[in-house]
């Protein structure tokens, strides 16, 4: 038997096994309440884990390279493990109980996202579509947010003119122009209509009060280490929208 270069020169030196290539992760219909770091050992294209009493997507972020996740009908609240895994062009979420989106502004190449038939009602949240340049379908009806009246008019500001397909619907190329131009690192100017009494209040000032609050809770469970990034990352969305709205992105 032949001996390796690293043997004969390196024999203390141990070579760690490459990862092992594979197309999908699939534990779907399994019961399964975590999702494990089979990422660390495998390298995969897909993960779908719907379909499963999972209420948290901790241990997505050693699946580096996927390009697809899918997650529907899950207890998942939170898509903010996502955040940083760029490779994503394919997020389906439909059917959960997802409340919280901030994190997917990272994912430059996502191109379909399903979030459809979820929890989501805080409208600041969609500050994250500013930076899906790519984004070409967007599946969000059946939330709470639908029921505000900014909904479409901050849809229109923050989402790409690249989207061909929204909530089930394909646009004609004139209701596309209505859409932002994509211009990469852009924070579009979001003014919201004057609040509804039967409606959320979406004012700047109600945003400003949300930031408050956020940051209370953040100092109150800052001492247990809970929920921070999650906060933090809200805060930052809130405090984009914002100052989009007052000062306008030329001068940010």
């Amino acid at each position: 038997m032949i001996a390796s270069f690293q043997q004969i020169f390196s024999p203390s030196i141990k070579v760690a096994p490459a990862p092992v290539i594979s197309s999908n992760y699939d534990i779907s219909e399994t019961n399964a309440f975590s999702i494990g770091n089979r990422g660390n050992s495998f390298i995969y294209i897909s993960v779908n884990v719907s379909r499963n009493p999972l209420a948290s997507l901790d241990g997505i972020q050693s699946f580096r390279n996927i390009r697809q996740i899918t997650l529907t009908h899950t207890k998942v609240t939170s898509l903010a493990p996502l955040s940083g895994i760029i490779s994503l062009t394919t997020i389906s979420a439909s059917k959960s109980m997802i409340t919280d989106i901030m994190g997917l502004q990272t994912l430059v190449n996502l191109e379909v996202l399903y979030l459809d038939g979820n929890r989501i009602q805080d409208i600041g949240q969609f500050c994250v579509f500013s930076n899906l340049n790519k984004l070409q379908r967007l599946w969000i009806q059946d939330n709470p947010v639908c029921s505000n009246p900014d909904f479409n008019p901050v849809l229109r500001k923050v989402v790409s003119r690249s989207i061909k397909n929204l909530n089930e619907r394909v646009l004609s190329d004139e209701e596309q122009k209505q859409f932002r131009v994509p211009v990469p690192g852009s924070i579009p100017v979001v003014k919201f209509s004057k609040p509804v009494s039967s409606q959320p209040v979406t004012s700047s000032g109600f945003l400003v009060n949300e930031i408050s609050q956020l940051l209370k809770e953040s100092r109150a469970n800052l001492a247990k280490q809970e929920g921070i990034d999650k906060r933090l990352d809200n805060i930052e969305g809130m405090l984009k929208m914002i100052l989009g709205t007052l000062v306008g992105p030329e001068n940010l």
